[in-house]
C-alpha cells in the first residue's frame, strides 16, 4: 500500500474512532457527532464512500440530496447540511477548511435537480 493511502486509511479510522467515541458520551443525534460522521466521510477512501453516504444517511447525518452531477454523484446545499449539525453555514465551511477538507462550492449550472 502506498505510504499516502495508507495515511488516509489512518486518518479515516481514527476518525471513524472519535465518532464512536462521541456517539456514546454524547449521543449520536449530538452536532458534535454528527461532524465527526461527515468528516468520517469525506476522509474515507473511494471504495467505501458509497457505503458511508448510505450509513450516514440512515442515521440522519445528511440532508436529502439536493441535486446530481452528470455522474450520479449526489450533492447537498451547504445551508441543508449544517442546519443537521446545528450550524451556520459559515461555521460549517470553516470547521471543513479547519480540518483540511474540500470546500470548494460547485457550479449551480453542472446540477442536475431532484424532482
Amino acid at each position: 500500500m502506498a505510504k499516502s493511502k495508507e495515511s488516509e486509511y489512518i486518518k479515516c479510522l481514527a476518525t471513524l474512532e472519535q465518532y464512536e467515541h462521541l456517539s456514546a458520551t454524547l449521543g449520536a443525534d449530538h452536532p458534535e457527532t454528527k461532524a465527526a460522521m461527515l468528516l468520517a466521510i469525506d476522509l474515507a477512501p473511494p471504495e467505501l464512500q458509497d457505503m458511508a453516504h448510505s450509513v450516514a444517511a440512515m442515521l440522519g447525518v445528511l440532508p436529502p440530496a439536493s441535486g446530481y452531477l452528470e455522474d450520479g454523484q449526489a450533492v447537498f446545499r451547504v445551508e441543508d447540511a449544517a442546519a443537521r449539525l446545528g450550524q451556520s453555514p459559515a461555521q460549517f465551511l470553516a470547521e471543513r477548511a479547519d480540518a483540511g477538507l474540500d470546500i470548494e462550492l460547485i457550479d449551480p449550472a453542472l446540477i442536475h435537480r431532484t424532482q
